[in-house]
């Protein structure tokens, strides 16, 4: 997926999310249930592959861990919040990945 596609697509998640849940918790446990149900799918996808499932599992945890990584090292973030405010989602989506792939 073209970084532009993912974050047209990120948009329009959190848009619907924003839509049909009115807390940031509630849309939190949203997305989660989506996540959880997502790559639930991808795992018994890869049952069609020899040793495709604990291939996808191993894949999904390393996600999973990179991100529980970034939220356990959270500390606030001038910049996120800048990009933010000024309404510049391709700056958060940068700021993200390169967060998540260890980068400043």
């Amino acid at each position: 997926m073209e970084e532009n596609d993912a974050i047209t697509a990120m948009i329009a998640v959190l848009e619907t999310c924003e839509a049909n849940a009115p807390s940031l918790d509630e849309q939190l446990m949203v997305l989660s249930l989506a996540w959880l149900e997502r790559a639930q799918r991808l795992r018994s996808d890869a049952l069609a592959v020899p040793n495709g499932f604990p291939d996808e599992q191993a894949r999904q945890l390393r996600e999973l861990e990179k991100i529980t990584a970034l939220v356990r090292g959270d500390a606030p973030d001038l910049e996120l919040e800048r990009l933010f405010h000024e309404g510049d989602l391709e700056g958060v989506w940068q700021h993200l990945r390169n967060l998540q792939k260890g980068g400043a």
